[in-house]
């Protein structure tokens, strides 16, 4: 029995201090606000600091931009895309990402270039909603509490 409230103390231990590492995967939301737009896809991501890929299908040759977002960006702040083309030929495509919410850090920015012309000036919102949210610290420490007491009343400490 002994060796059953140290295996307990021990799990408990690590799972008060995992949730800290704050690694929940978020899924990607482009939604637009330009007419004749076509919205990005991305892969879900996690915080913080994600690598965001993201794909763009509005052009005659779709592109793929990775863009790694800034270390202070959080999933529930106010996110802006953009895709606009910026001259040619050759054309070149900016694909933009701002955060709404941090006006010191605005935005993440990567070129492609192409050998046609395609007019769009695309934009739009971006939000990210919890795949996978680990389980809070309070209810972990709850759980552990409860198991050390149906261990001490098994024992007959507490009756």
């Amino acid at each position: 029995m002994r060796k059953a409230f140290w295996i307990i103390l021990a799990v408990l231990f690590l799972a008060v201090r995992v949730p800290n590492l704050n690694a929940d995967t978020y899924d990607v939301n482009f939604t637009c606000t330009a007419t004749d737009c076509v919205a990005p896809t991305a892969p879900p991501v996690s915080f913080p600091s994600p690598t965001l890929d993201v794909t763009y299908p509005g052009l005659s040759t779709p592109f793929a931009v990775s863009l790694s977002l800034v270390p202070t960006w959080a999933p529930g702040d106010s996110y802006t895309w953009y895709e606009r083309e910026t001259g040619g030929p050759p054309y070149f495509y900016t694909f933009t990402l701002e955060d709404n919410s941090k006006l010191s850090e605005i935005f993440v920015d990567q070129e492609y270039a192409s050998s046609q012309p395609d007019v769009l000036n695309d934009q739009g919102a971006v939000t990210f909603t919890v795949v996978t949210p680990e389980p809070a610290t309070f209810f972990l420490m709850l759980t552990g509490v409860v198991l050390l007491g149906l261990m001490l009343v098994k024992r007959g400490i507490l009756s």
